[in-house]
C-alpha cells in the first residue's frame, strides 16, 4: 500500500513540475509583453486593483484547505454519504461567499478605490471598469474552490495541472492579442481576465464530473456539515487575513506612500516570486491529502517520513532556482524587461530569503490543519503576522525606503516558524521536532549560507551573459553537492547512490 501511494506522490509531483515548467515560461513570457503594452503606469493600476480585491477573496485559501481537509480525512474510510455531504454543502456555502464578497467589494470596495486610491490623473474611469471586472473573476475563483480542494483531496494532481496549463496559455494568449489591437488595452485585458476566469471554472467543473464518479452534487445544506467546513474555515480565515495582508496589503501600503511605479515593481516582483515558490509548494500540495490520510490512521511513521521528505526535496529543488535567481536578478532583470521599475531587484531578492524562511512552515502548518486543532493556533499566528502592516507603516511614514516592509516580514516570519514548531510539538506526538530541526531546517541554513557566499564572486564576472552562465552552473551543482553532503541521512544516501548505481549500469556508465 505504501509502495503505491509512494508512486502516487511521484506522478503528482511530476505532474506538477510539468505545470510549474508552462507557467514560468508562459508567465515570463506574458509578463514582458503586458506590461510592454500596457507601460508602468497601467500594469501598477491592475497590480493594486488585484491585490485589492485580494482582501475580500481571503475565504479562497481558508476554505479550500477546509474542503481539502474534510474529504482527504474521510477518504479512507470510503463513507461515500459523508463525501457527498462535505462536497456539496461547500459547494453552496461558496456560492453564498461569492455573493457576499460581490456585494462587499462593489460597496465598501468601491469607495476606498474613488476615494482613497491614487492613480494616474484621467485614468480614475479605467481603474473603476478594471475594479469592476477583477470582482466579477473573483467571484468564479470563489466558486471554483469545491473543485479545486476536491481535485487535491482525491491525489488528481494531474488534471488540476492540465487546467492550470491552459490557464496560463489563455493569459499567453491573452498577452498576445493585446499587441495585435488599437484599442484600450487596460481595458481589453481586464476583460480577457473574466473570461479566463469563467473558462477555468467551467474545467473544473468538468473535471470532477467526469473523474470522480463517487460524489454528485445534491442541492441539500447539511447543517452539520456547514457548522464543520465554516468553524474551520473561520479559525484558517484569521491566517488568511494576515497572509493577504503581508503581500497585497503592502501592495496597498506603498500605494498609499509611493506611486504605481512602485507598485509595478513590487508586482512584477512578486509574480516571480509566487512562480518560484511553485517548486516547493508543487511537492507540498501533492503530500497534502496523504499527510491529513495519515493523521487520520495514526501511522506517525508514515506521517514523519512525508513531512521530512517534503520538506527536504522542496528546499533543495526551491533553493536550486532561488540561488541563482538571487545571485543574477540585475542581468535576469535587464534580459527579461526591456524598462525595468525602480526598487524591482531588491523586492525579488527579500522577498526570495523571505519565501525561504516560510518554506519550513509549510509542513508545520498541515500537520496543525491536520489535527483540527487550530483555533489559538491561528489566533496567535494571525496576531504575530498581521504586524507587519503597523510596523510597516511606521518605518514608510518615519521616510524609510518602499523595500523596509521587505525586512519587517523577514524578521516576523522568522518568528513565526518558532511559533510553528511550538504549536506543533504540543498537538502532534507522531513527529520529532528534534530531528526536524536537526535534520532538515539547521542543514538548510547552513547550505544557505554556504551557497550565498558565491554571489560576489559571480557579480565580479564582467561580461552579463558570462555572469548568468556562472550562477546557471554554480547554483545547482553546490545546492545539490552540500545537500548531499549536510541534508540527506545516511539511509537517504544510500537509497539515491543505489539508484545512480543502476542507471549507470542500465546505459553501460563505469
Amino acid at each position: 500500500m505504501m509502495k503505491y501511494q509512494n508512486k502516487i506522490l511521484l506522478k503528482n509531483t511530476i505532474a506538477q513540475y510539468l505545470r510549474i515548467i508552462i507557467s514560468i515560461i508562459g508567465t515570463l513570457i506574458s509578463t514582458r509583453i503586458v506590461l510592454a503594452q500596457l507601460g508602468i503606469s497601467d500594469y501598477g493600476i491592475f497590480s493594486v486593483l488585484a491585490g485589492f480585491i485580494a482582501l475580500f477573496g481571503i475565504l479562497n485559501n481558508s476554505m479550500i484547505v477546509a474542503v481539502q481537509r474534510f474529504l482527504s480525512y474521510e477518504i479512507p474510510l470510503n463513507n461515500n454519504l459523508r463525501l457527498n455531504q462535505i462536497y456539496s454543502t461547500s459547494i453552496i456555502i461558496h456560492l453564498i461567499i461569492a455573493t457576499i464578497v460581490v456585494i462587499l467589494c462593489e460597496t465598501v470596495g468601491l469607495y476606498f478605490v474613488k476615494t482613497q486610491m491614487t492613480f494616474a490623473s484621467g485614468k480614475l474611469d479605467d481603474a473603476i471598469f478594471v475594479f469592476h471586472c477583477v470582482v466579477i473573476s473573483f467571484a468564479f475563483n470563489i466558486i471554483s474552490i469545491p473543485q479545486q480542494g476536491t481535485l487535491i483531496a482525491y491525489e488528481k494532481i494531474f488534471l488540476a495541472s492540465i487546467v492550470n496549463i491552459i490557464e496560463t496559455l489563455l493569459k499567453l494568449f491573452a498577452a498576445i492579442l493585446l499587441m495585435l489591437v488599437t484599442a484600450d488595452k487596460l481595458i481589453l485585458y481586464a476583460i480577457f481576465y473574466v473570461i479566463i476566469s469563467i473558462i477555468i471554472r467551467i474545467l473544473y467543473t468538468l473535471c470532477v464530473k467526469h473523474y470522480i464518479s463517487d460524489l454528485k452534487f445534491q442541492f441539500r445544506f447539511n447543517k452539520q456539515t456547514c457548522k464543520e467546513l465554516t468553524g474551520f474555515a473561520s479559525w484558517n480565515l484569521l491566517g488568511a487575513i494576515a497572509n493577504v495582508g503581508k503581500v497585497q496589503g503592502v501592495n496597498i501600503l506603498l500605494n498609499l506612500f509611493f506611486n504605481t511605479v512602485v507598485n509595478a515593481a513590487y508586482g512584477i516582483a512578486n509574480q516571480i516570486n509566487s512562480q518560484l515558490l511553485f517548486f516547493s509548494s508543487s511537492i507540498f500540495q501533492s503530500s497534502n491529502s496523504q499527510i491529513v490520510q495519515s493523521f487520520r490512521l495514526r501511522d506517525g511513521n508514515r506521517l514523519q517520513f512525508l513531512v521530512f521528505q517534503s520538506s527536504k526535496f522542496a528546499f533543495i529543488l526551491y533553493f536550486i532556482v532561488t540561488l541563482f535567481v538571487f545571485s543574477t536578478t540585475e542581468d535576469l532583470l535587464f534580459v527579461w524587461l526591456d524598462n525595468v521599475p525602480e526598487y524591482c531587484s531588491i523586492f525579488v531578492k527579500l522577498m526570495v530569503v523571505n519565501s525561504c524562511i516560510e518554506l519550513f512552515s509549510s509542513p508545520l502548518m498541515l500537520i496543525t490543519q491536520a489535527t483540527g486543532q487550530i483555533r489559538n493556533y491561528f489566533i496567535v499566528i494571525s496576531s504575530v503576522m498581521i504586524l507587519i502592516l503597523p510596523i510597516s507603516y511606521v518605518f514608510l511614514q518615519l521616510g524609510y525606503n518602499p523595500y523596509i516592509v521587505l525586512y519587517v516580514s523577514i524578521i516576523i516570519n522568522i518568528i513565526l516558524l518558532i511559533i510553528r514548531m511550538i504549536f506543533v510539538k504540543n498537538s502532534c506526538n507522531f513527529i520529532e521536532l528534534n530531528k526536524y530541526l536537526t535534520q532538515v531546517i539547521l542543514p538548510a541554513f547552513l547550505i544557505m549560507i554556504i551557497t550565498c557566499s558565491t554571489i560576489p564572486y559571480i557579480s565580479c564576472i564582467p561580461n552579463i551573459w558570462m555572469r548568468i552562465m556562472a550562477g546557471a552552473i554554480l547554483s545547482p551543482l553546490s545546492v545539490i553537492i552540500l545537500s548531499y553532503l549536510f541534508l540527506l541521512t545516511k539511509n537517504e544516501k544510500n537509497i539515491l547512490n543505489g539508484y545512480a548505481i543502476r542507471i549507470c549500469k542500465k546505459f553501460h556508465i563505469g
